[in-house]
């Protein structure tokens, strides 16, 4: 595999190109950067693989790939939560016809919302355990193949779950999640932005499946 290596450099050497146009996330400004002839030293430099942290610290000793989905992870569970407390808001004001009772009285919303709820707070659970285990390890000097795999797992989880949890409120929400003046259409589109970011793909599954199986397996992008 080539090596990759993130280079630090002053933001007036860099050129953005304004490329970001997608259906969710657009205020993450997530452009096309452009350098020309520029030269970065060796310590303004670092290897994203296999490469041994430079500061002796527990938190420079999580996997960075690690480091770079719990950021993902803990973006999906705020989406969801704010999708399950707009939905709640929603279902307390809005009037069902003919019956003119409140959208939280129907059976299927209540099941919704509490599927919903119990979605993400158990990947909430997961995800706090993982990291929590993982930077013990990271104390011990220790970190696994499967502390590794178990950390991966437990943010793709989360970000799965959220969107299960969106998607069942932008349901139960009807007709008006549709609108750009409601925020459950934003928490659909940005919810399902996320899943397609390649550090919770369906192959990170099956990498780390294999490791949970005791599988011979490349893990080089846990």
């Amino acid at each position: 595999m080539p090596e990759l290596r993130f280079l630090a450099m002053p933001a007036r050497d860099v050129t953005l190109h304004d490329t970001w146009y997608s259906s969710g996330l657009c205020g993450t400004g997530s452009c096309d950067m452009e350098l020309k002839d520029l030269f970065v030293p060796d310590e303004y430099s670092f290897g994203f693989i296999n490469e041994p942290p430079r500061i002796s610290r527990p938190l420079y000793s999580v996997p960075p790939f690690g480091l770079l989905t719990m950021g993902v992870a803990a973006v999906t569970l705020g989406i969801a939560r704010r999708a399950i407390d707009e939905l709640r808001a929603l279902a307390l004001k809005k009037l069902l016809m003919p019956s003119r009772q409140p959208l939280a009285t129907r059976a299927g919303v209540q099941t919704a919302v509490a599927e919903a709820e119990a979605q993400v707070r158990a990947a909430r659970a997961m995800l706090f355990e993982s990291v929590n285990s993982t930077y013990a390890a990271a104390n011990r000097g220790e970190i696994s193949t499967r502390n590794r795999a178990e950390l991966r797992l437990a943010c793709t989880h989360a970000v799965r779950a959220s969107a299960r949890a969106v998607d069942l409120m932008y349901e139960a929400g009807g007709g008006t999640s549709v609108f750009r003046s409601h925020p459950l259409q934003r928490c659909f589109r940005d919810i399902h932005t996320v899943t397609q970011h390649v550090m919770v793909s369906a192959a990170t599954m099956e990498t780390i499946g294999s490791v949970l199986l005791g599988l011979e397996t490349d893990t080089t992008l846990l």
